[in-house]
Parts: C-alpha cells; sequence; structure tokens
C-alpha cells in the first residue's frame, strides 16, 4: 500500500507516495503445502515513516485473509481495517502490508495532522502452481492479483482506483535452506489529476526450518510509482511457528532502505487451516 499527498492539494506541492508493508507470511513469501485446503488468518501490522517527507504517517493495518488450495489452484482474498495518524494531505494507495512503498522526494508536508479509519483495498488473488519443487527443480508459481479500490477516497484511505498485478514466484528446497524469488508486474489506477508508473518489482529471500518453526529474510525491490522518486527498498526478517498442526504463527521486522518505503514495520499473523 502506498500514500500520496491528496489530490486537492494544489499542483504546487509534489506527490508523495506510500505503499504499506503487505502480510509477509502471505504475499512475499513461498507456498507451502498446509495441514488443510481452507485457511483464515488474522493480522495487525505498525508501519511508520516520514517517506522523503518532514511529518511522519503512522498506519495501522488489520487483515482478514481467506485461502483456499486445490491441487495447482489457489484462491486468496484479503479484506483490510486501517488507522491512519499524519499529515491530512496524505493519501493510501494500492492496498497491501508488508513492503510499503512510499516517495515523497524530500518535500515539506502542509497538511495538519489527522487520523482517520476504516475498510482498505480489497485485494483478490489466483495462484496456479506451473511446477512442482523437487529436490532437484525449484517449485514455480504464477499469481494474478486485482486491488480493488474500495477504500473511500474522501478521507484519503484510498484513490477509488483499481491496480492490476501479476507475478512468477520460484522456491528451490538445497537441503539446508530454501532460496526464494519473486518478478513482478503492477499496473497502477490513476486517479483524476494523477499519473502513476506501472512497475516491475521483485523479491530474493532465504529461509531456513528447524523442529516445528521456519526462520528467514527477504529483499524487496520496486520501481518508483512517481518518476523523480527512488526505487522502494526494504530488508524484512521474519519467524514462522505452528502451536498445531492446524494453526500457524508469523512475526515479522521490516526495515526501510530507501526514502520511499517506511523506516519500519513489524507485524503478526494467526492463522487456521480446515
Amino acid at each position: 500500500m502506498r500514500a500520496i499527498f491528496h489530490p486537492s492539494v494544489t499542483a504546487a506541492f509534489a506527490l508523495a507516495v506510500i505503499t504499506l508493508p503487505t502480510l509477509a507470511a502471505e504475499t512475499t513469501l513461498p507456498r507451502r503445502d498446509e495441514p488443510g485446503q481452507f485457511s483464515v488468518t488474522i493480522g495487525a501490522e505498525y508501519s511508520s515513516g516520514n517517506y522523503g517527507g518532514s511529518a511522519d504517517t503512522d498506519i495501522w493495518y488489520f487483515p482478514l485473509i481467506f485461502r483456499y488450495e486445490r491441487d495447482r489452484w489457489q484462491f486468496r482474498a484479503e479484506l483490510p481495517y486501517l488507522i491512519v495518524q499524519g499529515p491530512s494531505d496524505v493519501v493510501i494507495v494500492g492496498g497491501g502490508g508488508m513492503g510499503g512503498h512510499g516517495s515523497g522526494g524530500g518535500m515539506t508536508t502542509t497538511g495538519t495532522s489527522r487520523t482517520d479509519s476504516g475498510i482498505g483495498d480489497i485485494v483478490g488473488a489466483v495462484s496456479y502452481r506451473l511446477q512442482r519443487g523437487t529436490a532437484s527443480r525449484p517449485a514455480i508459481d504464477l499469481t494474478g492479483m486485482v486491488y480493488f479500490g474500495t477504500a473511500d477516497a474522501a478521507t484519503g484511505l484510498g484513490t477509488g482506483e483499481n491496480d492490476y498485478a501479476a507475478q512468477f514466484d520460484v522456491a528451490q528446497d538445497t537441503g539446508v535452506a530454501t532460496v526464494f524469488g519473486t518478478l513482478g508486474y503492477r499496473v497502477t489506477g490513476d486517479p483524476p489529476g494523477i499519473d502513476y508508473n506501472d512497475v516491475f518489482y521483485g523479491t530474493l529471500g532465504i529461509e531456513h526450518a528447524f523442529e516445528r518453526n521456519i526462520a528467514g529474510a527477504a529483499f524487496d525491490l520496486r520501481q518508483a510509482y512517481l518518476s523523480g522518486d527512488d526505487a522502494f527498498a526494504t530488508l524484512t526478517g521474519y519467524l514462522v511457528t505452528r502451536p498445531s498442526t492446524s494453526t500457524k504463527l508469523t512475526a515479522y521486522l521490516l526495515l526501510g532502505l530507501s526514502d520511499v518505503a517506511p523506516d519500519w514495520a513489524i507485524g503478526v499473523t494467526h492463522g487456521w487451516y480446515y
């Protein structure tokens, strides 16, 4: 998810884009066989940063995620709730959690402080496993996503426009660790008076399983949504544990590596599998 200065602000003010950190466990990590075909996941995430501006924006993100898997197919729906505290001329764009994208170009924020809350952009995704993973070949997924413009544009929780994305995910188990990567392309919806770039994005990560736990790290890189901005870059560390055979708990910490990323974010998810 990202945030921009509100379109009602005059053209004298540059746009600032913020992408909230998307849930690592649901989007950037390799898909694994789970103990059931249907799952429900809840999460909580807090991110903070000035995104190249002069004032911080703090965002709470609470997703509810439904997922169904059958054979090579996976279907996922994410329903988020947002609380945004920061300058009044900042708008959330392209709903999603971990790996927030921002761009501000070091401009001064002029809006008064505000707190807004409500439903964010609902996300729908369909994945197909092109190749099952073995010791000698990687697992490969192809995923299509729609970020529906369901957030309230009037309060700055979204733009009212849809985004579309497609990505390949690859994961290879080496016997010691799993190496994984993502390469995707996102078509960004343009609200009136604003022209966003369509962007390539990618992830490179590694994780190690031990007993009932998994520890890993992922580097995310994305082209700028606005010409002249820095690319978005973050580094995320995470820990996954299974309290039982039908539940999964994930905690993660994200550090921003560019001006357009949040300074930091922390989150936790809990999933039930049926």
